[in-house]
């Protein structure tokens, strides 16, 4: 952008230039009309270009920032998905620490009822 605005500063001076010896010397009217004519088409052509310029900076601008909407979107998605996962784990974790606590008990109900009992000793010695 600072290229375009020193190119629009530069026209405006060089036409303003033109102006001011326009009325200083009135020997060189006709010579600075055709210059000033020139110099304004010159900078009418510029100005178009670089409102081109500017649309086409505007159109790639919009589309980074759809691109930016999506990578956000999909953060977002992929953030509850590793939240969702990682509530999973934590709950499968308990489950299992539940279940192991309850076979250990069960094994020692096993392991007491066996021994309340009357069972041979080589059935004593049975593991579930």
């Amino acid at each position: 952008m600072c290229r375009l605005e020193s190119l629009m500063q530069s026209l405006k001076m060089n036409i303003f230039r033109l102006q001011t010896e326009k009325d200083l010397n009135p020997q060189k009217t006709a010579f600075l009309k055709d210059r000033l004519n020139a110099i304004q088409e010159e900078h009418s052509k510029d100005l178009k270009l670089l409102h081109l310029e500017v649309m086409n900076l505007r159109q790639q601008l919009r589309a980074v920032k759809e691109e930016e909407d999506k990578a956000q979107d999909e953060v977002q998605r992929l953030t509850a998905t590793l939240k969702i996962a990682s509530q999973t784990k934590k709950n499968a974790a308990i489950i299992e620490e539940e279940l192991k606590t309850t076979k250990r008990k069960m094994n020692l109900k096993i392991q007491e009822l066996l021994e309340m009992t009357s069972f041979p000793s080589w059935l004593k010695k049975i593991r579930f």
